[in-house]
């Protein structure tokens, strides 16, 4: 029987422990208590209340500051009994279940249930693959399998940063009826003699070689006729999510997550999708649903929590709105933070609830 949590998070109370947790259990017995959960976590916020440590403040809640003057929200409440035995430990309280309930009752469908949430790719040898000086490195002949590759250099919200400079990606995968496949090299001479100048390297990598996978594919790949689509792309570690559309023909790298539509022709879904994950609300959902975050303040935004973030109904006057203000962002003509302050607002109305 679990009786008390206690997330540490970013306190560094130790020096030998990276986010600690404590647990304080007892033999199983009929009709257990509810777990006490209490997690610290440092922030911004000025106000605060002197303690001698953060251990001193597990049973307040409230801002606290240290002697060194790091400041940390303490937060109170309980462990969440939730029915799926395989969900993630979180901290919740009243206000919280009914915030979630608000959201939910105004929630059309998830970001999973629109498209597939997908890691970029991970070559393990990015060296290799992945450049800026292709002409420098190759002058006898430009790999021909060269793609424009998305990173989280280029992260911004709703359109990316400039592509000049950027770097390219060498994808030997290509589609065949249909499937990804490996490239056959004997049909691209350029990316051939550029990989076997790398041969050693590549078939160093043990755990391709186990697949029983060829010595020149990236690790992990996606099928190509989805990089020719539109995405919406986000960074993995952000404090604050970085959620944007990238255009059609680009590849995204694995520091940084994608989707792409499972109906590609309602593409404003994604404009609507980008701006709920650039929101408060989504940033809340996060703490309240996941609450897995590392050193200041930074959380990760992989699929196993952004495919469960909600999306507000798009026929409505308000999803409507939505979209056109996350297009209007994401123009060339403008700068993509002048509208999050509107969006915010109306992705908040949307689901009911207040910034």
């Amino acid at each position: 029987e679990v009786l008390e949590v206690y997330d540490l998070g970013d306190t560094k109370l130790f020096d030998a422990a990276v986010l600690p947790a404590i647990l304080i259990l007892k033999r199983a017995e009929p009709n257990p208590t509810r777990a006490f959960f209490s997690s610290s976590y440092e922030t911004d916020i000025e106000e605060a209340q002197p303690v001698d440590s953060v251990l001193d403040a597990l049973d307040r809640s409230g801002v606290v500051q240290v002697p060194d003057g790091r400041r940390f929200e303490v937060a109170q409440g309980w462990l969440a009994d939730d029915e799926d035995p395989g969900a993630v430990w979180r901290r919740t309280d009243p206000d919280t279940e009914t915030w979630l309930a608000q959201v939910r009752s105004h929630t059309w469908k998830s970001f999973g249930q629109i498209g597939a949430v997908r890691v970029g790719i991970k070559s393990t040898a990015d060296r290799v693959f992945i450049r800026q000086d292709w002409e420098e490195a190759c002058p006898e002949g430009i790999p021909e399998l060269l793609q424009p590759l998305t990173t989280h250099h280029l992260a911004r919200r709703y359109r990316p940063l400039d592509r000049e400079g950027a770097r390219q990606v060498l994808y030997p995968h290509v589609e065949v009826n249909g499937k990804r496949a490996p490239a056959a090299l004997e049909a691209y001479p350029h990316t051939r003699a550029y990989l076997e100048s790398h041969r050693e390297q590549l078939e160093g990598r043990g755990y391709v070689r186990a697949s029983n996978r060829p010595w020149y594919v990236v690790w992990v790949a996606h099928q190509p006729r989805d990089w020719a689509r539109t995405k919406l792309v986000w960074r993995d570690i952000a404090k604050e999510a970085t959620f944007w559309i990238d255009p059609p023909g680009t590849l995204v790298n694995g520091d940084c997550y994608w989707m792409v539509l499972e109906a590609p022709h309602e593409e404003d879904l994604l404009w609507l999708a980008c701006a709920v994950g650039n929101s408060g609300v989504a940033k809340r959902y996060y703490d309240a649903c996941f609450g897995n975050r590392l050193y200041a303040g930074r959380r990760r935004w992989i699929t196993q929590y952004v495919k469960h973030f909600p999306i507000p109904d798009p026929h409505t006057p308000i999803g409507q709105k939505i979209i056109a203000l996350a297009k209007e962002a994401g123009s060339h003509n403008d700068d993509p933070e002048r509208l999050q302050a509107q969006i915010d607002q109306a992705v908040h109305e949307a689901f009911g609830v207040k910034p």
